[in-house]
């Protein structure tokens, strides 16, 4: 099963990989100010965050990497990390976001601060360590971000993921972190 995740990671990076260097859309993205903001697609996003897993009770790492293919969607992988006494666990995912930009929020409250809101869909595994006992699992990934913008590269930010896997035992758990999100 591992062989055929990485076979999917392969196939995916190629397309992707394919979508970076074809597309080259450019849009003007109007600030708090008068002056405007030229931003080319794609552009990247990298994401670092810390919190707690709930049930196993860990504490969560988060790093997520993207391609930002247009204002609304982007893709990229995303690695969670889970540390405690008893249960240690990895799960990589690859997933497409879904986003609401800071565009769209201007436009209701035009004085306001840069939100975004994304909701975030991926597959991949779900590697443990349990008490000596090694496990592997495919792993579903829903989770939903909401950012605040502190400037045009950075935004802060909280998220909720929660995580389906193919083990009966361990079917699911979920997480609550905050995160710093570099935009460029």
């Amino acid at each position: 099963m591992f062989k055929h995740i990485q076979i999917i990671f392969l196939l995916f990076f190629i397309f992707s990989t394919h979508t970076l260097f074809a597309q080259d859309d450019t849009q003007v993205i109007p600030s708090n100010q008068d002056e405007s903001i030229t931003q080319t697609h794609p552009y990247f996003n990298f994401r670092v965050g810390a919190g707690s897993t709930f049930k196993p009770r860990t504490i969560l790492i988060i790093v997520n990497a993207e391609a930002q293919m247009d204002p609304f969607f982007a893709l990229g992988p995303m690695v969670q990390a889970g540390l405690s006494s008893r249960t240690d666990f990895l799960a990589p995912t690859l997933g497409g976001r879904f986003i609401i930009p800071q565009t769209v929020f201007r436009r209701l409250v035009p004085n306001g601060p840069g939100l975004e809101f994304s909701i975030q869909v991926g597959f991949g595994g779900a590697f443990r360590d349990t008490d000596g006992f090694r496990f592997k699992h495919f792993l579903y990934e829903a989770s939903t971000n909401f950012d605040i913008f502190a400037s045009q590269s950075f935004s802060l930010g909280v998220g909720y993921v929660l995580n389906y896997t193919s083990s009966s035992v361990f079917s699911s758990f979920s997480s609550l972190y905050g995160g710093l999100t570099y935009h460029y």
